[in-house]
């Protein structure tokens, strides 16, 4: 029971009994004065109904023994008691010889007294002798005063009786009320059991349990509100988080980074592509940008937004890891009703983009002069012939220059037709079964005059010897031809070149190696690029377009395996290359 219903409950009692003692107090009262009255109008009647018996009887003390027996036989099987006095009060005769007798004169005995002064009178009191109060009634006579009494003792534990009832109705009232009001007070406790275990399901997020409704009583009105409210909060909730889990869906899928900050200008939200991006963790949570993205530009970016002004396509540098990075930038503020609430970032990485401009800008840059190197040779040579025609020895020397020169620009054609072929997917791949070892043999019988040319011969070996490729014959024998060129063309006279082909379980690998001039360390990561040369002036002088090896990286990745370089400075340089048997 709790202080509070225990507080009512004693009030209750409080109320109970205070009443119950007015009650008692009021309703003896009121029967105590009923009962005497009726009591009085009992005298009254016996006192007119014995009295003829003893009129014309002489009062004299003389004659109090025959009075006393007059008066025995009266109050035979009553319970009232008779009295006579003469006219002075003196008591002469009583029906009750043996109890002591009312005696002392006039002024003690107030009913006689009054009788003789009024006529008659009524006196409740205590008797001599006796335990019980009494009621008397004298009526004054021609030569005396007869008295009628009778004991109130009747009326005294009838009172009694109707107390105990009283008291044991206001027991039996009180009991039940208890058991009501602890029966009533635990389905209270019940319900508000029930109530304090929902509103903790709420604290946790439980919107689906359900009150049983048994009553239409305050209880199930407090019930079926809390079921309207649990089902009300329920759908928000539910409506809530579905749009929150759309929103982190979006969110968490967008390839931009986005941070979110809070009013105090804190990182309080930020998703993985954001995480990638700068190598964030949860420990970045709560700590103002600057600390975890050390970048002054972008530090000015969020103080621009969290004072209300957004962030529009601005380009941020950073240095990530070593690297640079480039990074377009908008940040756009978000305020309550009255007060910022906090600002959102959003970054996507151009890095790539950059890159692609630059290398795009390179290869026009490249292509240009590239072309325009031959070109204007050929122009030169061709104003000379025609301006001033020498003997038949200088106009071939010229005319061979001129075509080495158009032959040049042939092959730079011809490769920047093929690399667009290759990059914009339209190059068709056309599989088909032949030994590695006729290739191989194909690929050297095509370089073998430059091979003698430059005394360099070539140890080609094919493991198994019997290995059979299923792939793209020409991509193929591009591929090696290309690499086994470039090992001539840089390679030392009198060296060899190691060609080997060798299955790899579902992999066939191959390796073109040279003993040449080698390639720098800090060139070996753009190898690959397009118009990329390590030395130009030799490049040139080999007829070398920048491409071969550009062509040779996206046919391998066409063929749907990886290529590799290694190589050391006057020691030579090994490419690798392999070919998944998916294709084979």
């Amino acid at each position: 029971m709790t202080r509070f219903s225990g507080k009512i409950l004693l009030a209750y009692f409080a109320a109970i009994l205070l009443a119950v003692i007015a009650g008692d107090l009021l309703l003896i009262r009121f029967l105590e004065n009923l009962l005497l009255a009726n009591a009085r109008q009992d005298l009254q009647q016996e006192w007119f109904e014995s009295y003829p018996s003893l009129q014309g009887a002489v009062v004299a003390p003389s004659r109090a023994q025959e009075l006393s027996g007059r008066l025995e036989k009266l109050a035979q099987d009553t319970s009232y008691r008779f009295t006579l006095f003469d006219l002075s009060g003196t008591p002469v005769a009583d029906s009750r010889p043996g109890q002591p007798p009312d005696s002392g004169g006039l002024p003690r005995i107030p009913e006689v007294r009054q009788a003789l002064q009024n006529g008659q009178a009524f006196a409740l009191r205590a008797a001599a002798g006796e335990a019980s109060q009494w009621l008397f009634f004298a009526k004054l006579t021609e030569d005396a005063v007869f008295r009628v009494g009778v004991s109130t003792s009747g009326i005294a534990a009838l009172l009694n009786r109707v107390r105990l009832y009283l008291w044991l109705a206001t027991g039996l009232l009180l009991a039940g009320t208890w058991l009501f009001y602890a029966a009533l007070l635990r389905r209270a406790n019940e319900a508000l059991v029930r109530f304090r275990k929902m509103v903790r399901g709420f604290e946790q997020g439980d919107y689906a349990q359900r009150f049983l409704v048994l009553s239409g009583d305050q209880v199930g009105e407090r019930a079926e509100s809390m079921n309207t409210l649990a089902k009300d909060l329920e759908g928000k909730i539910r409506a809530l988080a579905e749009e929150r889990n759309r929103l982190k869906a979006i969110l968490y899928t967008m390839q931009e980074g986005v941070i979110v900050l809070n009013a105090d200008g804190n990182i309080a939200l930020f998703n993985p592509a954001m995480r990638r991006l700068f190598g964030l963790d949860e420990t970045a949570l709560g700590k103002p940008p600057i600390t975890v993205i050390r970048n002054a530009d972008l530090q000015g970016v969020v103080d621009q937004c969290l004072s209300g002004q957004p962030v529009e396509n601005r380009e941020l540098r950073v240095i990530q890891g070593g690297q640079e990075r480039f990074l377009m930038l908008q940040a756009t503020p978000f305020s309550g009703k009255s007060e910022p609430l906090g600002a959102i970032i959003v970054m996507y990485d151009v890095t790539n983009l950059r890159r692609l401009e630059r290398v795009r800008r390179d290869f026009v840059a490249n292509v240009s002069h590239e072309l325009k190197t031959p070109l204007t040779s050929i122009q030169g040579y061709v104003e000379t012939l025609l301006d001033s025609p020498g003997g038949a020895e200088q106009t071939k020397n010229f005319l061979a220059i001129i075509d080495a020169n158009a032959r040049r620009l042939s092959k730079l054609v011809e490769d920047l037709l093929r690399l667009s072929e290759i990059e914009s997917q339209q190059f068709v791949l056309r599989p088909e079964t032949f030994p590695a070892a006729e290739l191989v043999g194909e690929v050297l019988d095509l370089h073998d005059a430059l091979l003698k040319r430059k005394d360099i011969r070539v140890e080609a070996t094919v493991t198994p010897e019997g290995l059979s490729l299923h792939t793209d014959r020409m991509a193929l024998t591009h591929i090696l031809s290309n690499l086994l060129e470039n090992a001539v063309k840089y390679g030392k006279p009198g060296t060899a070149i190691r060609l080997a082909c060798r299955q790899d379980g579902d992999t066939a690998r191959f390796s073109v190696q040279d003993e040449g001039i080698g390639i720098a360390q800090a060139h070996l990561e753009r190898i690959f690029e397009r118009f990329y040369r390590v030395d130009r002036s030799r490049s040139r002088q080999e007829g070398s377009t920048g491409l071969g090896l550009a062509i040779v990286k996206h046919l391998v990745q066409l063929l749907g395996g990886e290529i590799e370089v290694e190589s050391a400075e006057e020691v030579g340089t090994t490419f690798r290359f392999s070919v998944p048997h998916s294709v084979i």
